[in-house]
């Protein structure tokens, strides 16, 4: 009879259990896509001046990095899904050109992240990572301005495009660093595999 209820009692600590990090992994989803989206704004309203069209440090993807590390690759791919959707629609720009430049790279460096994540985590640190997608970010804009334009002269940007993914994808690396040493972060843990090489 005591087996029964010890079994009964542990099997329900479990499901609480399971319950609550289902609930914490929502509300920091939910959080992140917020934080994502008002970033965005912020940049999109008040850009900061940078000497080359169409280039932006990219606060908005520091919540990508937070979800990567601490929900995982799935909670990374729907903050990046989701942030160039509602931004759009916010904006006014939702399936015009400007969209698809924020919503395919937005999309695309989040997966190569995840990859990179997953598969180099004893290799690659967080703060390689975020460099790694930002330098992704732009070639797949680049790449998107080509298939608009179809002019060989647009590659000119190229190298000034790496140098400044490099840039970008270190000032949001640090400050993701940053915000996953403070108390409010740093007892979070929803992924089974958390990336342990900050930098």
């Amino acid at each position: 009879m005591n087996e029964i209820n010890e079994d009964f009692y542990i099997r329900n600590i479990i499901q609480t259990s399971r319950k609550y990090r289902r609930h914490i992994y929502s509300l920091y989803l939910s959080f992140f896509i917020v934080i994502s989206l008002c970033l965005f704004l912020v940049e999109s309203f008040f850009p900061i001046s940078v000497p080359l069209p169409g280039a932006k440090i990219g606060l908005s993807n520091i919540p990508y990095l937070l979800a990567l590390q601490l929900l995982g690759w799935k909670a990374c791919f729907i903050v990046a899904f989701t942030k160039p959707i509602i931004g759009s629609l916010i904006t006014g720009t939702f399936l015009n050109i400007p969209f698809f430049f924020s919503f395919i790279p937005s999309v695309l460096s989040a997966v190569i992240m995840s990859i990179f994540f997953t598969l180099s985590r004893k290799i690659l640190s967080l703060f390689s990572i975020s460099i790694v997608g930002a330098i992704s970010h732009n070639l797949t804009q680049l790449l998107i301005a080509f298939f608009l334009i179809k002019h060989i002269a647009i590659f000119f940007y190229l190298p000034f495009l790496f140098l400044f993914g490099i840039l970008s994808g270190s000032i949001t690396g640090y400050i993701t660093i940053f915000l996953l040493k403070t108390p409010e972060l740093s007892f979070i843990n929803l992924t089974e595999k958390p990336h342990e090489k900050f930098i």
